[in-house]
């Protein structure tokens, strides 16, 4: 499955017609540190589609306008799970500086992901 783009338009058509728990991603295309994780969360979007839904929001984007402040993004790039009306981050790593999102890190949080609507 591709990443999919929402912005303030199509988001509730999104994360109401998905069934699947939802991986979202908030960047910018200022930010060297969100155009270095684009290919990753892309690839990761491909391998991990048959169980989640991929997304992102340009938080710089003006039809986007209100998405980051409902979900208190203050900087990016920035990783939500979303499942059942809820949602959870995927803390940002130890040094960001240095390593950012990295694939490996990334593929834990998704395996290790725990479906809430089958416990």
């Amino acid at each position: 499955m591709a990443v999919q783009a929402i912005d303030r338009y199509n988001v509730d058509l999104y994360f109401k017609e998905t069934l699947k728990p939802c991986v979202v991603k908030f960047w910018h295309n200022q930010c060297p540190m969100c155009l270095e994780l684009a290919s990753i969360y892309e690839k990761l979007s491909e391998v991990y589609g048959d169980r989640f839904d991929f997304f992102e929001v340009n938080t710089m984007d003006k039809n986007a306008f209100g998405i980051p402040k409902a979900f208190d993004i203050e900087g990016v790039p920035e990783i939500y799970f979303f499942q059942n009306g809820k949602h959870r981050e995927i803390p940002w790593p130890g040094n960001p500086a240095v390593s950012g999102y990295s694939e490996e890190y990334l593929i834990e949080h998704f395996d290790n992901f725990k479906d809430e609507g089958s416990e």
